[in-house]
């Protein structure tokens, strides 16, 4: 039965192998290359900076004057373009060729650069390096148009492999937005459907507690149920928020309340201990329900991958440096590594009875307040997920 690595291995191979045959580019090619690239080496500076300065202005001015877009490290991306250039010229085209090609397509997706000018931009790249042929060769006239159609055949498959990279971006997605309609539908359709029996249930606590007279032990139930009405109510009121995109509102924060009144929304066993730990040097604004939701999520989440077995789950929340960081951890098996990369996207779930759905609530809780989330596995084992979001 073949891993994951060797099933991925072989359908990289498969594809590569797929477009050397569209641009005709052989094994001769990749000889020819290689002998011209060993006497030459150095004459790649010149093409590195071609592509490199193609591309280098644009992204920075439009990164620059984007506050939510990545900023780029403009000088790994020199790096990983000359190492990939030289990857072209001494080979081998293999895995590791693709990886690097692979890799600056994405940078160019992430750098919204269209792909005309990415196409562009490796025709200049093409011309520069003929003309270092040109320069090198000038009596050679054999040798020469030998060495040029391969540079054309070889540009034009780094070529065809980054833009490879846009169609399974495109790909991407497209699912993440089927997904998206799905979860609208779905989460409409809950809401609907418990709005109804939680008025029901508000109505009868109402009455119910005008008839309990002195009975306190009655009253105190009817009030924790009323609570739980009112929470519930608020969830309804999150979900139907999360669809219709409104944004979260910015009031001040009770961290220390938050923290608490998140732990008590979830049933915690008594095999698991729960520590809590709070670093609060700045106080913090943001809104406070989609908080709490969004905290009681990844406790019970951390309460399922916990298990019935004896463990430990922390929630950490830190005030420092202009954020809120609510981190929580636990003792768990941690994620699969199938399910990691994509743990925030909708429907997707590692849990054998899970909607998939509480995590992606998570992440567009953190969206809505201008932050953001991670998930990892800790070294020490378990997992960690956390939210950030600015203090104010």
């Amino acid at each position: 039965m073949c891993s994951s690595v060797a099933v991925s291995t072989l359908v990289v191979t498969t594809l590569l192998d797929a477009l050397k045959r569209e641009v005709a580019f052989h094994t001769r090619h990749a000889a020819r290359l290689r002998t011209w690239i060993s006497a030459h080496d150095g004459s790649l500076d010149s093409a590195v900076a071609c592509l490199y300065e193609r591309f280098a202005p644009d992204p920075a001015r439009t990164i620059e004057g984007d506050a939510e877009a990545p900023r780029p490290d403009l000088a790994q991306y020199r790096r990983d373009i000359a190492a990939a250039l030289r990857s072209g010229l001494t080979g081998p085209h293999d895995t590791e060729f693709w990886g690097q090609w692979t890799r600056l397509g994405r940078i160019h997706v992430a750098w919204e650069v269209p792909q005309h000018a990415l196409a562009a931009a490796m025709s200049r790249v093409c011309v520069a390096l003929r003309n270092l042929v040109d320069d090198s060769m000038e009596t050679a006239h054999a040798e020469r148009d030998e060495v040029q159609d391969a540079l054309v055949r070889v540009v034009a498959l780094e070529l065809a492999v980054m833009l490879s990279a846009y169609a399974d971006e495109a790909s991407l997605q497209r699912r993440q937005q089927e997904r998206m309609v799905a979860l609208g539908h779905i989460t409409a359709s809950i809401s609907h459907e418990l709005r109804n029996p939680l008025g029901v249930i508000g109505l009868s606590v109402h009455s119910l507690s005008k008839r309990v007279g002195q009975d306190a032990v009655a009253a105190r139930h009817l009030a924790r149920i009323s609570a739980q009405v009112n929470h519930c109510s608020a969830i309804v009121k999150n979900l139907l928020a999360f669809i219709r995109d409104e944004p979260a509102e910015r009031r001040a924060l009770d961290l220390t309340r938050l923290a608490a009144e998140s732990l008590d929304d979830v049933a915690i066993p008594p095999a698991i201990r729960v520590d809590t730990h709070l670093e609060l040097r700045q106080p913090a604004r943001g809104d406070y329900l989609l908080l709490r939701q969004a905290i009681a999520n990844l406790l019970r989440n951390a309460v399922e991958a916990v298990g019935d077995a004896p463990g430990q789950i922390e929630l950490r929340v830190v005030a420092a440096d202009g954020e809120v960081t609510v981190s929580v951890l636990d003792s768990g098996p941690g994620f699969d590594a199938t399910i990691l990369p994509k743990a925030f996207e909708p429907l997707v779930s590692g849990k054998r009875l899970g909607t998939g759905l509480g995590l992606t609530l998570v992440k567009r809780a953190a969206e809505r307040l201008g932050g953001s989330v991670r998930a990892e596995n800790r070294l020490v084992g378990g997992a960690e997920v956390a939210i950030c979001f600015p203090h104010a």
